[in-house]
Formats: C-alpha cells, sequence, structure tokens
C-alpha cells in the first residue's frame, strides 16, 4: 500500500501511474490523513472510493469487482461504480473521490488538510 503525493495543482495528489489501473483489479492505498482508499477500473473507468462498507466498516479492497459494480466479501452488499450507490441497501453508498488522468498518472483531489473532498 503507498501514499499518494502531492501535486503542484491545489488539493489534487498522485496516487499512482495509470499502469497499475488494471480491468477487474482493486488497488488499496493510504491518505496523508490516515484514510485508506482503493484504486478500481471498471467498465466506466478509472473509479477511486474511500475503502470502508458503510455497513459494518470492513474494508471492501478484497471485494469482488465485476464490470461496475463491486461485493463486498463481509456480508455481500453491492455497490455501483462509480456513483458509489448501494444496490443492496439504498440510501448507503461509498465516498467517491474525484479523479483526473494527467501524463499517464492519476490524481484525486483532497481538500488543504489533506482530507477527503467527497463528490456531490
Amino acid at each position: 500500500m503507498t501514499s499518494p503525493r502531492r501535486n503542484s495543482k491545489s488539493g489534487w495528489y498522485q496516487l499512482c501511474s495509470l499502469d497499475e489501473a488494471q480491468p477487474g483489479k482493486v488497488v488499496p492505498f493510504a491518505l496523508p490523513d490516515g484514510r485508506l482508499v482503493m484504486l478500481l477500473s471498471t467498465a466506466k473507468g478509472i473509479v477511486v472510493v474511500e475503502n470502508r462498507c458503510p455497513h459494518a466498516g470492513g474494508t471492501l479492497d478484497n471485494g469482488i469487482l465485476r464490470e461496475d459494480t463491486l461485493t463486498c466479501v463481509w456480508h455481500g452488499w453491492r455497490f455501483q461504480l462509480p456513483s458509489g450507490r448501494c444496490l443492496s441497501h439504498p440510501p448507503a453508498r461509498l465516498a467517491t473521490i474525484p479523479v483526473e488522468i494527467e501524463d499517464n498518472n492519476i490524481f484525486i483531489c483532497l481538500n488543504h488538510e489533506g482530507r477527503l473532498r467527497k463528490r456531490r
């Protein structure tokens, strides 16, 4: 698990190289504030979400990713990506993180304190 590096763009951090985003793989990362996130390459593109199931708080990086759905192995909750919407138990959802791809690198948007800036 690696940590993102700060980029000159305000609030954006380099998470990893685009090469690390392979279809069907879930890649975990630790953020500067200690939160865990994961990178997923879905049928709808690159997605970064908080690595925590809203049901029981367990990590999701060992979940099953099929096309644009992530299934938690602990209790079977299913999440639609990239929205993070829970298909099993609405209105639960995963915290999603804005992503940009630039120069073969994946960047995520955090606020100045290094905390997640949630997409609305």
